[in-house]
C-alpha cells in the first residue's frame, strides 16, 4: 500500500482557491492511475491524500520487495511534479510525500519514507498569494524543461548545459568548466533561466532543477574523461536524504567521476539547516567532489558559509571586480575579500572579467584563476567548444 501526499495543497487551495486544489489532487490521481495501468488502483483517502494498492504487474513485478516499492515510489514523487496541470489558465505542479508498507493499516502512517523537500511560502508577506501564483507560472517555464525521467531524448527534457571555462592566467589552460541550464525560448534560441531560479526556490521546486543538471554534468564527465566541471546548486538543496541516493551511487562506484566533478553552491537562498547542509557536503567530499563557493561577499555567500561549508574555491561576485575599476576604495575592497577566502585555503576564483584592466586587478590581488568574457562566452555542445583561444578573447575585449 502507498499513499502520496500532495504536499502543498494549503498553499495551492490558499493562492488560487478550492476549485483548483480539487483538480489539482484530481488530476494526480489520474497520472497515478496512467502509471498504473492495470496493476494497481487509487482512491483518495482526504482531500490532499491518495491511496495506491500494487497487484502483481510489470510495474513492480512479482515480488513487492523494498528496493522495488522504494524506486516506483522515488519515479512518482520525482516525475508527477514535473508536468503541470492545467486548471483553466492556471498550470499548477504538485509536491508529493511518499509513504509505503508491504502491509498494514495505512491510516497508521505518519512518517513519509519519501518527503518532498520543499520551502515553506511566507503567508505573512502582503500579497503573498499573488506572487505565488506568479511563481508557480515563471517555475513551470523551467519544471517543463526538465522533462520527465525516461523521456524523448536522453535527458529527459529539452534543458541542456552551456559551459563557460574558469582559466588559469599563470598556466594559460582551463582548470575546470561551469555548466549553466538554458532552455529554448519561443524562437528557440537557448536563454538562462537565472530569472526562474527564484521562483524554484520560493515554490520548492529548486531540488528538480539541480537533480536534472548533476545528471547531466555527470554524464558530461563519463563521456569526457579530459575535463573537470561544476555545477550548480541551490543552498536548499543541500540535504542528506533520498533525493540524492542515485546521484550519490553513480559517484561511489565511479571515483573517477566525482574526483572531476565541483558542486557549486549559488547565493540566492539561505541555508534551510546549516548542520544538514554541512552533512550533506562533507558526503559528498567523502565521494570525491570538490566544493566550490559562488558569488562570494553578496546575497547568503557570506562568512558564515565560507567557514561552514570549507570550499575548495571561492568565487568572488563580479560586482566588487566591476566596482574595483572605479576606486582606489573599490578595489581596496576587492583585494581584502580576496586575502579573506584565500586565509581559509581556497583557491580563489574572480568573477565577470570581461576587460584587461579587470584581469590585471585580479592579477595584483593574487587571483589567478579568472572566470568572464574575456577568457570566453557560455557556449552549448561540447565544454572545449567554450576554449576561445585567449588571444582571440583578448581582442574580442580590447575595445572595453
Amino acid at each position: 500500500m502507498f499513499l502520496f501526499r500532495v504536499a502543498n495543497y494549503r498553499y495551492i487551495l490558499a493562492a488560487f482557491g478550492d476549485r483548483v486544489a480539487k483538480q489539482a489532487v484530481a488530476a494526480a490521481s489520474e497520472r497515478l492511475s496512467g502509471m498504473l495501468g492495470l496493476d494497481g488502483s487509487v482512491r483518495t483517502c482526504r482531500h490532499d491524500v491518495l491511496g495506491v494498492r500494487l497487484k502483481s504487474g510489470p510495474t513492480l513485478g512479482d515480488n513487492f520487495d523494498t528496493e522495488r516499492c522504494h524506486a516506483w515510489m522515488r519515479l512518482v514523487c520525482e516525475t508527477v511534479p514535473l508536468v503541470p496541470f492545467e486548471c483553466g489558465p492556471d498550470k499548477v505542479h504538485l509536491w508529493l510525500s511518499g509513504y509505503w508498507t508491504l502491509g498494514g493499516d495505512p491510516d497508521g502512517f505518519s512518517t513519509p519514507e519519501w518527503q518532498f523537500p520543499y520551502a515553506i511560502p511566507d503567508q505573512r508577506q502582503p500579497n503573498w498569494a499573488q506572487q505565488y501564483r506568479k511563481d508557480m507560472a515563471n517555475a513551470s517555464r523551467a519544471l517543463i524543461g526538465v522533462g520527465v525521467p525516461g523521456g524523448d531524448t536522453d535527458s529527459g527534457g529539452v534543458m541542456r548545459p552551456f559551459w563557460q571555462k574558469v582559466h588559469s592566467v599563470s598556466l594559460g589552460t582551463t582548470q575546470f568548466f561551469e555548466a549553466f541550464a538554458r532552455i529554448p525560448d519561443d524562437r528557440g534560441n537557448s536563454v538562462s533561466i537565472a530569472s526562474n531560479v527564484l521562483s524554484l526556490e520560493r515554490t520548492g521546486f529548486v531540488r528538480l532543477l539541480d537533480l536534472h543538471m548533476v545528471r547531466q554534468v555527470i554524464a558530461e564527465l563519463d563521456r569526457s574523461s579530459e575535463i573537470q566541471a561544476a555545477v550548480n546548486l541551490s543552498a536548499l538543496s543541500l540535504r542528506a536524504d533520498p533525493w540524492w541516493d542515485d546521484v550519490k551511487a553513480t559517484l561511489a562506484k565511479r571515483r573517477d567521476i566525482a574526483e572531476r566533478l565541483f558542486l557549486e553552491i549559488t547565493e540566492t537562498a539561505a541555508f534551510a539547516s546549516v548542520s544538514d547542509a554541512v552533512r550533506f557536503v562533507d558526503g559528498m567530499r567523502k565521494l570525491g567532489c570538490r566544493i566550490v563557493l559562488d558569488d562570494f561577499g553578496t546575497g547568503h555567500a557570506s562568512i558564515r558559509q565560507l567557514f561552514a561549508l570549507s570550499p575548495e574555491i571561492v568565487k568572488i561576485d563580479r560586482l566588487f571586480l566591476r566596482r574595483a575599476t572605479l576606486s582606489d576604495r573599490d578595489r581596496e575592497i576587492f583585494l581584502r575579500l580576496a586575502q579573506l577566502a584565500g586565509s581559509t585555503g581556497a583557491t580563489v576564483v574572480a568573477e565577470g572579467v570581461e576587460t584587461r584592466q579587470q584581469k590585471q586587478i585580479a592579477l595584483e590581488a593574487g587571483v589567478d584563476w579568472q572566470q568572464g568574457y574575456l577568457w570566453g562566452h557560455a557556449t552549448g555542445g561540447h565544454p572545449r567548444s567554450c576554449n576561445i583561444a585567449a588571444s582571440e578573447a583578448h581582442s574580442m575585449s580590447a575595445a572595453l
